[in-house]
C-alpha cells in the first residue's frame, strides 16, 4: 500500500505542476518591482487556508481522482479553463495553482508521527483500506485491490472476482474515502494529528508566500493587486518582434 500511496501522491504533484508550469517555463519569476505581499492581507482576503484544507484532503491516495487517467484528463480541462480566464480571475487561479504546489511540497516535508508515508495517519489509512478490501472479498486485500483497479488482471490460480474493472475502481475509491476519515483512531487523536498537520502545512505555505510576494493574489481585485501571470507573459513578450501582439494573443493587457 505504501508504494501506491507514494505513486499517487506523486501523480497529484505532477498534475499541479503541469497545470502551472507553462508560464513558469516561459520566463523567470520576479521583476524587481514592489509587490503586495502576504503581510498586507488578512486570511479572509487571501483564502489560503481553504486551499490548504482542500489539497490536504485530496492528497490521500485515489481521492483526487479514481484513476490516473481521469486525473490526467483533468489536467487538460484545468489548462483549458485557466487559459479561458482573463484579468484578475486568471491571476487568482494562477496563485491558487502555486499554493497547491507549495502544499504538495509541505506534505513531502512532514516528519515523525505526521509523516505522509509512515506516520500515524498514514498507518491508519492503510489499515482501514486493507480492511475495506478484505470485507469486499478481494483476495490479497488492499494491495490486490490497488493493482486490480489499475489493471484488471488476476494471476493464474487466484479466485475470480464477481466484478468488472469499473466496479473495482469504484470500490477502491470508496475504500479510500472511508480510510481518509481515519475511523480506526480515537476522534481526539485523529483531530489532533490532522490539526497539527494542517498547521505545519500552513506555516510552510506562509513562509513560501513571504519568499515569493510577487505571486500573492487576493480573492478580490483592487488597484495595484499583483498580476504575476500577466507580468511573466509581458516580460517574455518583450523578447519577441511584436511585444504588444504577443501579449494580446495571450489575453494580457501589456499596458497594465
Amino acid at each position: 500500500m505504501m508504494k501506491q500511496r507514494r505513486g499517487f501522491a506523486a501523480l497529484g504533484v505532477v498534475v499541479l505542476i503541469l497545470v502551472a508550469a507553462i508560464a513558469i517555463f516561459l520566463v523567470g519569476r520576479g521583476t524587481g518591482e514592489t509587490f503586495h505581499g502576504p503581510d498586507e492581507y488578512s486570511e479572509s482576503e487571501l483564502g489560503v487556508h481553504s486551499i490548504i484544507n482542500k489539497e490536504y484532503e485530496l492528497s490521500h491516495p485515489w481521492m483526487r481522482a479514481p484513476t490516473s487517467e481521469i486525473a490526467l484528463n483533468q489536467v487538460d480541462l484545468d489548462l483549458a479553463q485557466f487559459y479561458d480566464l482573463r484579468g484578475h480571475a486568471r491571476e487568482r487561479r494562477y496563485f491558487e495553482f502555486q499554493v497547491s504546489m507549495a502544499v504538495s511540497d509541505a506534505i513531502e516535508e512532514l516528519e515523525g508521527e505526521l509523516d505522509y508515508y509512515s506516520g500515524i495517519l498514514a498507518s491508519a489509512f492503510d489499515d482501514t483500506f486493507e480492511k475495506c478490501a478484505l470485507a469486499n472479498e478481494i483476495p490479497g486485500g488492499g494491495a490486490t485491490l490497488s493493482s486490480l483497479a489499475r489493471d484488471y488482471d488476476l494471476s493464474e490460480g487466484e479466485p475470480a472476482l464477481d466484478m468488472d474493472e469499473d466496479e473495482l475502481v469504484d470500490l477502491r475509491h470508496r475504500c479510500a474515502a472511508e480510510a481518509s476519515q481515519f475511523p480506526s483512531l480515537p476522534a481526539d487523536v485523529r483531530d489532533d494529528l490532522i490539526e497539527r498537520t494542517l498547521d505545519s502545512i500552513a506555516l510552510y505555505v506562509e513562509e513560501w508566500m513571504k519568499a515569493n510576494p510577487h505571486l500573492v493574489v487576493p480573492l478580490e481585485h483592487h488597484p495595484g493587486a499583483n498580476r504575476p501571470f500577466a507580468d511573466e507573459i509581458i516580460e517574455f513578450c518583450q523578447q519577441t518582434p511584436d511585444p504588444q501582439e504577443c501579449a494580446k494573443s495571450a489575453g494580457v493587457d501589456s499596458d497594465g
